[in-house]
């Protein structure tokens, strides 16, 4: 209610927790077929639980980087029934930046869900043209699922660590200290804004981004890795949007 009442929509998307058995949750899989059908009975119960708990949300992702199980459409096409029956949130599955080709229950869902951490350019200080050309190729790709599926795009995350390696390795959870560390924050910006612009420009298929990440509680709360809250990507946020 009160995000609402502050003109936000809001998108549930739940994470699992990875630690001690696997390196992240994109290589959660079962050899033995007993355990994947526990994994998605359980899970199912799980997230259908948690989306009728947030019925009273805009959007719900019915999964998150879990890339070796997408394989599995029946388990995925039962899972987003049993989910429609309990919210009237649209639907969608963050799929990984490396994998969102492969999700074959795209058409059950409404919205094409992308963690976009595309790498867009090896050198350590890109121009907006090297930034802009690194997108080319991904936005290709993007419009192709969408043209196939006939959803549109929508990217569950996008954020840009605070390194020297933020357009060659977004994903990384690297940040750039000492004599580096201008450096790195002049790249994060940089790529924020060139992604926003790019964003604009393709607003009929690809509907926006949920920046990665803006901490609650103080701000500049740890170590500044994927950090929306400095100085340098306010900027950027406020006056891109306060033109639109």
């Amino acid at each position: 209610r009160e995000a609402r009442a502050r003109g936000m929509g809001i998108l549930i998307k739940p994470h699992l927790g990875y630690w001690g058995s696997f390196a992240w949750r994109g290589e959660i899989e079962f050899e033995a077929e007993a355990d994947r059908r526990r994994f998605f009975r359980e899970y199912g119960d799980w997230i259908v639980a948690m989306a009728e708990a947030s019925r009273g949300a805009d959007a719900f992702a019915v999964g998150t980087e879990l890339d070796r199980l997408v394989a599995h459409e029946s388990e995925w096409r039962d899972l987003i029934q049993r989910c429609r029956a309990v919210t009237g949130a649209r639907l969608t599955y963050a799929a990984n930046w490396t994998d969102f080709q492969r999700v074959p229950f795209w058409d059950a869902l409404d919205a094409i869900g992308v963690q976009a951490y595309f790498p867009l350019s090896e050198e350590r200080s890109p121009s907006v043209a090297d930034l802009r050309e690194g997108w080319k190729p991904v936005l290709g790709e993007l419009r192709s699922v969408h043209e196939r599926v006939g959803i549109p795009v929508v990217f569950t995350e996008l954020g840009y660590n605070l390194s020297v390696a933020a357009a060659r390795e977004p994903w990384a959870h690297a940040v750039s200290r000492g004599d580096e560390r201008r450096e790195g924050l002049a790249l994060q910006k940089l790529c924020y804004e060139t992604a926003l612009d790019v964003l604009a420009r393709e607003k009929e298929w690809l509907r926006g981004a949920f920046l990665w990440k803006w901490f609650v509680g103080e701000p500049g709360r740890g170590d500044g890795n994927f950090l929306v809250d400095t100085p340098q990507v306010r900027e950027v946020l406020q006056r891109l949007w306060r033109a639109r």
